[in-house]
């Protein structure tokens, strides 16, 4: 018998609080601080409208080390790699023991490429799977591609991420989605 399991992607207090980055890069900086300030409770109020339809669910927390490609790469070094710094935001982190989610680290965009999630998923005979969380380009978009190349039933819950650069790039990335991965996309109300 097959699991559905919510896959909530990355929501830490660094990706969600920290405004600098975002003030800094984007002319839109204010719209996405504040997408990102209400996407904890709206991933939180989902799951509790939702409870019955989903088994259990799995939180992620992206911890950068050393020999990630973040830092060979992208000049990632010394963040998101402190117990503070990868907290998980409250809202999300409860949900880890009122719901019976499962907690793992990974250090590169997608999950599929965790030795011990892809485990847990073959073990609990775990799909469809439905990710939510922080950044639509980064996230939720690698995940779609490689559960589905996997094999993952991967559905995706329309407003339950955000964009990173705002809200024309969230458009596009729904466009990415609808184009190549159509029966991925739901929407929610």
């Amino acid at each position: 018998m097959a699991n559905k399991y919510l896959v909530i992607i990355d929501m830490q207090k660094t990706f969600i609080f920290s405004e600098e980055e975002h003030f800094n890069r984007h002319s839109s900086a204010r719209d996405i601080v504040e997408t990102l300030r209400r996407l904890p409770q709206k991933i939180r109020n989902f799951v509790s409208e939702h409870k019955s339809k989903f088994n259990y669910g799995i939180l992620t927390k992206f911890v950068n080390t050393s020999n990630s490609s973040f830092v060979k790469y992208l000049s990632y070094c010394g963040r998101m790699a402190s117990s503070e710094e990868i907290k998980l935001v409250d809202e999300i982190f409860d949900l880890a023991n009122e719901y019976r989610y499962s907690i793992f680290e990974k250090n590169t965009y997608s999950i599929f490429k965790n030795r011990q999630v892809l485990d847990f998923l073959e073990n609990n005979h775990i799909t469809p799977l439905f990710p939510a969380g922080v950044c639509l380009e980064g996230c939720i978009l690698p995940n779609a591609f490689d559960g589905s190349d996997l094999g993952y039933n991967v559905k995706i819950v329309e407003n339950l991420f955000s964009s990173a650069y705002g809200k024309q790039a969230y458009d596009s990335g729904i466009i990415i989605l609808k184009e190549f991965l159509p029966t991925l996309l739901m929407a929610t109300e």
